[in-house]
């Protein structure tokens, strides 16, 4: 489990017509949203945007695109995707 995050669901969505892994986290009283699909990048470090009062992040890791969204701040962004990349399978 991720520290501080509890995960509350998952979902099917789809994105540009692709079929991608939507789930849902919980910090504190912030949703966290992660989306992940296959990719053919390498990897990337993640970087952090802000649009609308969220906070998104983008990356790439072992094959897999990544996307989170939350309201929650860039601090707490930055916490939940050290944890995810450190125990990637939580």
């Amino acid at each position: 489990m991720l520290r501080d995050c509890s995960l509350v669901g998952g979902r099917l969505d789809y994105l540009n017509g692709r079929p991608v892994a939507g789930m849902v986290y919980r910090y504190k009283l912030h949703p966290i949203n992660l989306y992940v699909w296959p990719s053919d990048d390498a990897g990337a470090t993640p970087h952090i945007y802000q649009r609308q009062g969220y906070h998104l992040a983008h990356w790439n890791a072992a094959g897999m695109n990544y996307w989170a969204i939350t309201d929650a701040g860039d601090t707490e962004l930055n916490g939940f995707i050290s944890d995810l990349r450190a125990h990637p399978a939580s």
